[in-house]
């Protein structure tokens, strides 16, 4: 046990010495490199650069335990930190130096250097200018176009869908029904309007009535009178003269009602 102690510690205190020797050596570079006259300070942060990658290789696994090998580290990172401070302070600000009377004084001296095109502008093309000969050459004369009178073909009339028909037909034999039930009802004479349209049961069947009333109104089938007595608006039926004779008239009669008004009536 005590001999593997002693092995473990003679080879951890030769490592140390290695690493010590290691960076002396790297760091009596960075000195010389310190020394040396450099006016390229790309070729000196390469060169430092190149120092520090092989103080990262000592390093390896191993952290450092050592304090002398903690000091020498320290010398040496703060040798190659001064070396970058001392290339950084070397560059120069003033990359472009702009003297504004050399310029003028070049561009008098070689005008043919400074000849060019502005940006955006297009090159002449002297063939755009025009002829040479001012004057126009003569137009002749052409002939007339041939007018052809085109006939007005007429409008065609689209066919009624069957579904469009059918309804139709099935509306026209809705509003003979209607008048039929009502030409029976005003057998004894007139009646009341709203005894015509209002469905106690049925508001649907009520907005109905007045819908089919109003078209047999419109066509003078029925007329639409206010009774001076009641003041309420009567029915009663047309007869053909009587149709015949209010033919050219516009006769309407329309009705709004709600829900409100159809539970009060």
């Amino acid at each position: 046990m005590e001999n593997s102690l002693s092995l473990s510690c003679s080879r951890n205190s030769s490592f140390s010495n290695d690493r010590k020797t290691a960076f002396r050596s790297i760091l009596e570079d960075v000195r010389n490199l310190e020394e040396e006259n450099i006016h390229d300070n790309l070729q000196t942060i390469e060169k430092t650069s190149r120092i520090l990658r092989n103080v990262d290789d000592l390093y390896g696994k191993d952290e450092l335990k050592h304090p002398g090998e903690s000091y020498l580290d320290s010398q040496v990172l703060c040798a190659t930190s001064l070396l970058a401070v001392r290339c950084s302070e070397s560059v120069s600000g003033n990359l472009n130096k702009y003297d504004k009377s050399e310029l003028a004084k070049h561009i008098g001296s070689n005008p043919d250097y400074w000849e060019f095109p502005f940006p955006l502008e297009a090159q002449p093309v002297l063939y755009l200018h025009g002829s040479f000969d001012p004057t126009p050459p003569e137009e002749r004369p052409r002939a007339p176009r041939r007018k052809v009178d085109k006939q007005q073909q007429a409008a065609l009339k689209v066919p009624k869908s069957k579904d469009k028909v059918e309804e139709e037909d099935k509306d026209k034999e809705i509003f003979k029904k209607v008048h039929k039930i009502v030409k029976q009802a005003c057998r004894d004479g007139p009646l009341c309007y709203f005894k015509l349209a209002l469905d106690p049961k049925s508001f649907a069947k009520t907005v109905e009535n007045i819908y089919y009333l109003s078209f047999l109104v419109a066509d003078g089938v029925l007329e639409v009178y206010i009774d001076e007595a009641t003041g309420l608006p009567f029915v009663k039926t047309r007869s053909n003269n009587e149709r015949q004779h209010s033919k050219n008239e516009n006769n309407q009669f329309i009705v709004s009602i709600n829900m409100k008004l159809y539970r009060v009536s």
